[in-house]
C-alpha cells in the first residue's frame, strides 16, 4: 500500500508539480496538493520506512525458501603438505615409508547440504513471524506517510496564517496612520475635540500594531523554509504558495459513530501494533520449538588430492589427503540439549511479546480518545469560524463607520481606537480558527489512515 501511495505521489508531482509560475516566470507556486505529493516523494522518514519494509519482505522470502529448499555450502582449499611414498607392494605405507622430506601441494573440495524434514514448527513459526513483520512494517510506512501529509498541511496553513494576520496588522497600522494624520489636521484647524492625549494614544496604537509585523514576517519565512525542507528543497528555492488567502477547506465530516466503527480497521498505528503482537507470538513459538529435536537430511560430496602422497586403497586406513567421499546423504536427528539456554531465550521472547501487548492495550484506549479529541476540534473550530466570520463583518463595519465619521470631522478618536482594536482582534481570531480547523481536519485524516494526496478546495 505504501509503495502505491508513493507512486501516486510521484505521478501527481510529475503531472502538477510543474506548477504555474508568477508573471515574472521565476517563482513556482504550489498548492497544498502539490506540496503533499512532493513531500511524500522526498520525505527521508518515508524512504527509511520503505527500506525497512523491503528488509521485512526479504526476511519473509528467506523464511519461505527454508521450507522446501536445502541449505547448500561449498568450500575449496589449497595447502602445502609433506610427501609420503611407500613401496608399491605394500598397502600400509606406515610400515615401509621411503620418503617424507619433500613438500608438495594438496587440495580439498567439499560440497554439503542440509534439507529440513521435521522441525517441530520452527519453519512455520518463522514464516508466520516474517509475514506479520511485513504487515507491521507496511502499517508503519502508512503511518509515516499520514504523518508527513499532516505535517505538510500544518506548515502550509501556518504560512497562510502568518500572512493573513500580517495583512490585518498592516491594514490596521495604515488605518491608524491615516487617523493620526486626520487628528493632527483637525487639531491644527482648531478642533477642540482633538487633544494631545488623543494623538498620543493614536501614536501608541500605531506602534503596537507595527511592532508585531517583524515577528509575523519572520514566522512566515521560517514556516515556508520548513515546508521547502519537507519537500526536499533548499531554503532559498524559488517556491511560494499558490493560495493567496487562508480559507477553510471543504470536506465532508461524517458522524463520529462512523469514524469510531472503522477506526481499528483503518488506523495504521493499530495495524502496526496488532501485527507486531502476532509476530512476537510466532517468535515465542519458534523459540519453544528448540526444546524438541528436528529431523533433516544431510549429505554432500568431498574430494581431496595430494600428488606427492600415495593414495590409500585399504578401507581401514584413513587418508586425509587423497580421498573421495560421496555423493551421498543420511537421515539425521539433531537435538539441542542446552535446555537452560533455550528457556532463557523463550523468556526473552515472552518479555518482548509482553511489551508489544502493552503497546496494543495503550492504543486500544488511546486511539478512540485521540479520535474524539480531533473530531471535537473539527466541530468547535468550524463553529468558531462561523461565529467569528459574522463578528469580523461587524468589526469591519464598525471600523468603516468610525473612520468615515472621523474623516468627516464628526467622530471621536476613541471610536477609532475601539473600532480598529475590535477589528484587529476578531480578524486575527478568525484566521487562527480557520488554521485550527484545517489542521484538525488533517489530524482527523491522519488518525483514519488517509495517506493519499487529495486536493482540498477552499470554501466559498
Amino acid at each position: 500500500m505504501t509503495w502505491s501511495v508513493r507512486m501516486a505521489a510521484v505521478t501527481i508531482a510529475l503531472l502538477v508539480g510543474v506548477a504555474s509560475a508568477d508573471d515574472r516566470g521565476r517563482i513556482e507556486r504550489l498548492g497544498v496538493e502539490e506540496c503533499v505529493a512532493r513531500a511524500l516523494v522526498a520525505a527521508p522518514d518515508l524512504a527509511t520506512a520503505q527500506a525497512r519494509l523491503s528488509v521485512r519482505e526479504g526476511e519473509l522470502e528467506k523464511a519461505k525458501r527454508a521450507r522446501f529448499l536445502p541449505e547448500v555450502g561449498f568450500s575449496s582449499s589449497l595447502a602445502p603438505v609433506l610427501g609420503a611414498q611407500g613401496k608399491l607392494d605394500s598397502d600400509l605405507p606406515s610400515e615401509r615409508v621411503i620418503d617424507t622430506d619433500d613438500l608438495g601441494p594438496s587440495t580439498r573440495v567439499e560440497l554439503g547440504f542440509i534439507q529440513p524434514i521435521w522441525t517441530a514448527g520452527r519453519i512455520t513459526a518463522a514464516i508466520n513471524a516474517a509475514t506479520a513483520g511485513v504487515a507491521a512494517q507496511a502499517a508503519a510506512s502508512d503511518r509515516t506517510a499520514a504523518e508527513v501529509v499532516e505535517q505538510t498541511k500544518t506548515l502550509y496553513y501556518g504560512v497562510l496564517l502568518a500572512r493573513a494576520i500580517e495583512a490585518v496588522l498592516e491594514e490596521t497600522h495604515e488605518a491608524f496612520g491615516k487617523a493620526l494624520t486626520s487628528a493632527r489636521d483637525r487639531r491644527d484647524d482648531g478642533d477642540a475635540k482633538i487633544t494631545e492625549l488623543d494623538i498620543l494614544n493614536l501614536r501608541v496604537s500605531a506602534a503596537e500594531a507595527a511592532k508585531e509585523l517583524p515577528r509575523l514576517r519572520a514566522s512566515e519565512v521560517t514556516a515556508l523554509e520548513a515546508l521547502k525542507r519537507l519537500m526536499g528543497m533548499p531554503p532559498d528555492a524559488a517556491i511560494d504558495l499558490e493560495d493567496r488567502r487562508l480559507e477553510p477547506v471543504v470536506t465532508t465530516v461524517a458522524p463520529l459513530e462512523e469514524y469510531e466503527a472503522t477506526l481499528f480497521d483503518r488506523n495504521p498505528q493499530w495495524k502496526e501494533v496488532t501485527a507486531g503482537v502476532t509476530a512476537k507470538e510466532e517468535e515465542v513459538k519458534r523459540a519453544q520449538a528448540e526444546f524438541y529435536p528436528q529431523v533433516f537430511l544431510k549429505g554432500g560430496f568431498e574430494y581431496g588430492y595430494a600428488p606427492d602422497r600415495r593414495r590409500q586403497t585399504n578401507p581401514f586406513v584413513v587418508d586425509n589427503f587423497n580421498y573421495l567421499r560421496g555423493p551421498g546423504g543420511a537421515l539425521t536427528v539433531g537435538w539441542k540439549l542446552s535446555f537452560h539456554m533455550i528457556a532463557a531465550e523463550v523468556g526473552i521472547k515472552r518479555a518482548e511479546l509482553l511489551t508489544v501487548e502493552n503497546e496494543r492495550r495503550s492504543a486500544r484506549t488511546g486511539l478512540p480518545l485521540e479520535l474524539r479529541d480531533a473530531y471535537r476540534r473539527v466541530a468547535y473550530s468550524r463553529e468558531q469560524i462561523e461565529g467569528l466570520a459574522e463578528g469580523r463583518k461587524a468589526g469591519r463595519a464598525i471600523l468603516t463607520f468610525s473612520v468615515t465619521n472621523f474623516d468627516l470631522g464628526v467622530g471621536e478618536p476613541a471610536d477609532i481606537l475601539q473600532g480598529l482594536g475590535l477589528y484587529g482582534r476578531v480578524s486575527a481570531d478568525y484566521f487562527e480558527a480557520v488554521r485550527n480547523y484545517n489542521v484538525a481536519v488533517a489530524q482527523l485524516a491522519r488518525i483514519m489512515g488517509e495517506t493519499t494526496a487529495r486536493p482540498e478546495k477552499p470554501a466559498e
